[in-house]
């Protein structure tokens, strides 16, 4: 009967000590994402490849105006020129997500704040209108 008992204890130790392995790399892990105080999400590029959006989401906890929220950033892909950013209210904390719709507008659509949209008219961005869906 001993023997089963230190069997149990052996093997309750061990499941204990790789569930704390376990918490400890996935808080190494979620802070070495935020090491450099932005989230940055996967760019996307618009449908002739010539611009980028950047989302990022800032960390700095600093900067509590902007803390969790979506920057977005419109890059020529071949210059790298930052052609249009925006600090945008839609918070990380909720669904969000950007994509273009046609090769000179973009939509953010967070379920917090709702739709937008951005349009290049003669080289100025602006705020546009959303399309219904």
């Amino acid at each position: 009967m001993g023997g089963v008992m230190n069997k149990t204890i052996r093997v309750s130790g061990v499941i204990a000590a790789i569930s704390i392995c376990v918490v400890v790399v996935l808080a190494v892990f979620r802070y070495s994402l935020k090491a450099n105080n932005f989230y940055s999400p996967e760019p996307v590029y618009s449908p002739d490849g010539t611009r980028v959006v950047i989302p990022t989401v800032n960390f700095d906890k600093e900067n509590y105006a902007a803390y969790q929220l979506i920057h977005i950033q419109v890059q020529d892909t071949a210059s790298l020129e930052v052609l249009f950013q925006v600090q945008t209210r839609a918070s990380n904390r909720m669904r969000w997500s950007i994509a273009w719709i046609g090769k000179d507008v973009i939509r953010l659509d967070s379920s917090d704040i709702g739709a937008y949209c951005w349009q290049e008219i003669n080289g100025v961005w602006q705020d546009h209108e959303c399309p219904a869906d």
